[in-house]
């Protein structure tokens, strides 16, 4: 069984003074985290070094269900989401396994149902650090299970990856990838804004409307080369 991977608090959304966030170290029912700040509750864990996260337990109190992201870098849009709405027993430990996913944050999203609260006795992540597995395993080893995984989790090679390629985000612009009509290759179209971005800016309203215009008709037609 892999040992238990040292962490500290990076963040969190909410705490209450008589029961800090800091309480989830102790791993333990004398003590707890408690916040009543939002319905769902989020903290963010930074691992002493990168490792592999194969399980994370939580000695849960009364949070109703959790999702689970990790990520290499502390940025909002690196997490992957790779557990929703995992249903926590009050006042039970769950087990909540990862398949040994290179990581360096780990970040916990709460949710409360009935409470008033959501509150949780402790937190323990589990895995092998890299460093470990790359003087143990050798390199070819660490390359293939560490960097090659890390590469493709995190990578530009997966459009889920990408998350700010989507123009039709309502707070973030990006590209559009359609396929190519005269091979398997695909090509970005120009950039279009959000409509955030348009609210704010009256003025490219006309020409944003016949840019996604010429864009749809586009599409059309590459569809119906298709057939």
């Amino acid at each position: 069984m892999e040992p238990p991977a040292p962490y500290s608090i990076e963040k969190a959304s909410g705490s209450s003074f008589q029961h800090p966030v800091e309480s989830v170290l102790d791993y333990a029912r004398a003590t707890y985290w408690e916040s009543f700040a939002k319905p769902n509750e989020t903290i963010v864990l930074a691992l002493q070094s990168k490792s592999l996260l194969s399980e994370v337990r939580i000695l849960n109190k009364n949070a109703h269900a959790v999702d689970v992201s990790v990520a290499v870098e502390n940025k909002r849009d690196d997490f992957i989401t790779v557990k929703t709405d995992v249903r926590l027993p009050l006042h039970r430990e769950s087990v909540i396994k990862l398949g040994y996913l290179p990581a360096c944050f780990l970040r916990l999203t709460f949710k409360r149902q009935a409470q008033t609260s959501v509150s949780v006795y402790g937190i323990r992540p589990f895995g092998v650090a890299c460093g470990v597995l790359e003087q143990d395993g050798g390199p070819a080893l660490f390359n293939v299970v560490s960097f090659k995984t890390e590469a493709i989790l995190y990578g530009p090679s997966l459009p889920a990856s990408l998350p700010r390629r989507d123009c039709l985000s309502d707070h973030i612009s990006g590209f559009s990838i359609l396929p190519s009509t005269s091979n398997d290759r695909c090509h970005h179209i120009p950039p279009s804004r959000s409509p955030e971005w348009m609210k704010r800016h009256d003025s490219c309203v006309d020409a944003q409307l016949t840019r996604l215009e010429a864009t749809l008709q586009h599409a059309t037609k590459a569809h119906s080369y298709m057939y």
